[in-house]
């Protein structure tokens, strides 16, 4: 019985550093409106505030959301991860995440907003008509992204 637990806890030590190795090295793209900056996260623990994607569309090299959240008393920003690794399908697929920082704010008025992301370096290979699909979390289908 000491053994089976021993190897238990050794397959979740391996199994737990896989995922965290998933999104190490991430895309991150901030918004505020239609800004962005890129640069990379270290793991997937990153904490989002509470939002839900009412809409979501790929135009060109722009991911178009329409985001609703409590607030309406502090500036709140965005920041869109996708993991490096992507999945050897046809199309590929890459996982993102949108990440909410809400700064603090304690009003709770319903905020309906429409964002647009440029995804350009999120695609699979940086050539016109490169196709991979994005996995929005929190979104029920994959996104298409082709690369104009």
């Amino acid at each position: 019985m000491k053994n089976i637990t021993i190897l238990f806890f050794v397959m979740m030590l391996f199994a737990c550093k896989n995922h965290r190795e998933m999104y190490k090295n991430t895309s991150a793209i901030t918004t505020e409106n239609t800004m962005k900056t890129i640069g990379t996260l270290s793991n997937d623990t990153t904490l989002s505030d509470p939002f839900e994607i009412q809409e979501a569309t790929i135009t060109g090299n722009k991911l178009l959301l329409k985001i609703s959240y409590a607030g309406g008393c502090q500036e709140h920003s965005f920041q869109l991860i996708g993991a490096n690794q992507i999945s050897k399908s046809l199309p590929p697929i890459r996982s993102i995440r949108l990440i909410h920082d809400g700064n603090q704010d304690a009003c709770k008025a319903k905020i309906i907003k429409d964002i647009e992301i440029d995804i350009s370096e999120l695609c699979y290979k940086n050539e016109t008509n490169s196709s991979i699909y994005l996995q929005l979390q929190g979104w029920k289908e994959n996104l298409l992204y082709i690369k104009p």
